[in-house]
C-alpha cells in the first residue's frame, strides 16, 4: 500500500482531483475498492466522501476501518463508522498501538466494542510508544512477556523500566539476547541488574 501511495496515487492526486475519479472507475470498476482502501490508508477523507456520495459501496469491506486505525486516520475512521461501515475488528487497536497512534487507541478503547488481544501492549512496547503503553496499562489491558522482549529488541529502555516496575509479566531470555544482538548495551545492563535484584 505504501508504494501505491507514494508512486501512483500521490502523483496522480497532485495533478487531478476527485472529479477525475469517475473516469478511472468507469474504465475499471475494480479500482473502486482500491480507492476505498487507499483513502482509508492515506487519510483522504475527501475521496471517501466522494465515493460514498456517488457509488453504492460494500459496507462490509473487510478490515477497512482496521486500516484507518493502523494509519491513525481518526477523522476517516469516524466518518466510515458514521456511514455504518463494518470493517473494524479487535485488531484495530493492536494495529494503532503498533504504530504509536495514541489518539486512535484512546478513541477505540472509549468508543468501540471490538476490544483487543493480549498483544496490544506488546505491540505498543515494541513500537516505542510509551504514552500508549501507559494508557493501556491504566486501562487494565493485558500484556505478555513479549512486551519487554519486544521493547528490548528495539532498545526502548524507558518502556522496559515502566513495564518491569508497573506490571508482573516479566521477560524471557529473548529480551537479553535480542538486546545484545542489536547492540542495546544499556538495555542488557538494566535487564541483568533487574534479574540479579529480583533473584536476591
Amino acid at each position: 500500500m505504501y508504494e501505491l501511495d507514494t508512486k501512483v496515487m500521490k502523483p496522480w492526486f497532485a495533478i487531478y482531483n476527485e472529479s477525475y475519479l469517475q473516469r478511472v472507475i468507469e474504465y475499471n470498476s475494480l479500482t473502486l475498492n482500491v480507492l476505498l482502501y487507499y483513502a482509508a490508508y492515506s487519510g483522504r477523507l475527501n475521496v471517501l466522501k466522494y465515493l460514498t456520495k456517488n457509488y453504492e459501496l460494500d459496507k462490509t469491506t473487510p478490515h477497512l476501518l482496521d486500516m484507518a486505525a493502523w494509519q491513525g486516520n481518526l477523522d476517516v475512521f469516524m466518518y466510515l463508522s458514521s456511514m455504518e461501515f463494518n470493517g473494524c475488528t479487535y485488531r484495530a487497536m493492536e494495529l494503532a498501538a503498533a504504530s504509536g497512534r495514541f489518539d486512535m487507541v484512546k478513541y477505540l478503547n472509549e468508543n468501540k466494542n471490538e476490544g483487543c488481544s493480549s498483544k496490544v501492549i506488546d505491540a505498543a512496547a515494541a513500537a516505542g510508544a510509551i504514552d500508549v503503553v501507559r494508557y493501556l496499562h491504566l486501562c487494565g489491558k493485558e500484556a505478555t512477556t513479549r512486551a519487554v522482549d519486544g521493547a528490548a529488541a528495539m532498545g526502548h529502555l524507558e518502556i522496559i523500566k515502566f513495564l518491569l516496575n508497573a506490571r508482573t509479566e516479566g521477560f524471557t531470555k529473548k529480551a537479553t539476547l535480542s538486546a545484545k544482538y542489536y547492540g542495546h548495551i544499556d538495555v542488557v545492563e538494566y535487564l541483568d541488574q533487574y534479574a540479579q535484584s529480583t533473584a536476591a
